[in-house]
């Protein structure tokens, strides 16, 4: 039986500049890599702003200031279409 790990940022060196992105493993008994990875949020240069939606998708309080209006927005759309978005936790 497949079980997912916790959501957490990674980063790369891309372009000569760190981006990062949420992911999850998706099945903790086989090995990491990127077939085994499933990703909340595409690649970007904000990390506060995936390790957000990583606290928020492990169900944990993350305090978003500091995010732009966009960010904002995109972590609306991310957390709903994973089911955990509520008003209260990500103002």
């Amino acid at each position: 039986m497949k079980q997912h790990g916790e959501w957490k940022v990674t980063s790369n060196p891309i372009g000569g500049e760190t981006l990062c992105a949420t992911y999850r493993i998706f099945d903790t008994n086989k090995v990491d890599h990127s077939g085994n990875r499933e990703y909340a949020t595409p690649y970007v240069r904000n990390r506060k702003y995936c390790e957000v939606v990583a606290d928020r998708l492990n169900g944990k309080y993350a305090d978003c200031s500091g995010l732009d209006i966009d960010e904002l927005e995109n972590l609306r759309i991310t957390l709903n279409q994973f089911g955990v978005w509520d008003k209260e936790g990500a103002e």
